[in-house]
């Protein structure tokens, strides 16, 4: 309508469109997140010297609220990123055969009993 010469105001557009005008005028304006940096300094201090921990454990030796070290995590880029997970590859699975009876043995060794502890007794070698 500009180019044909009617002057038209925002006022009469979001008038016609049924559109407000401070929705017009809106932008949105999202502070930047704060960062505490005595805290960010502990955690750094903790991460470097145990690399392998995630942001549960270092809240928990640092006596933090965990979902503040979490955040404290994705602002400054130390997340600790999950495994990829999916597809492994699997053992190939074959039969277990033997010619004669008694020539193949299989056993579970997860718990193998030792004796019992004297109280005070360092447990022998």
């Amino acid at each position: 309508m500009a180019e044909e010469g009617t002057a038209v105001t925002v006022s009469q557009v979001c008038r016609w469109s049924g559109y407000s005008r401070r929705s017009w005028y809106y932008t949105t304006s999202r502070a930047k997140p704060k960062i505490n940096l005595e805290l960010a300094a502990r955690v750094k201090r903790l991460i470097d010297t145990l690399p392998y921990a995630g942001y549960r454990t270092v809240a928990w030796l640092l006596g933090e609220n965990k979902n503040t070290i979490q955040r404290l995590f994705q602002l400054k880029g130390w997340q600790v990123r999950k495994r990829r997970s999916g597809m492994r590859p699997r053992v190939e699975v074959k039969r277990s055969v033997a010619d004669k009876s008694n020539e193949r043995w299989a056993t579970d060794l997860a718990r193998v009993w030792c004796g019992e502890q004297v109280a005070g007794e360092p447990w022998p070698s």
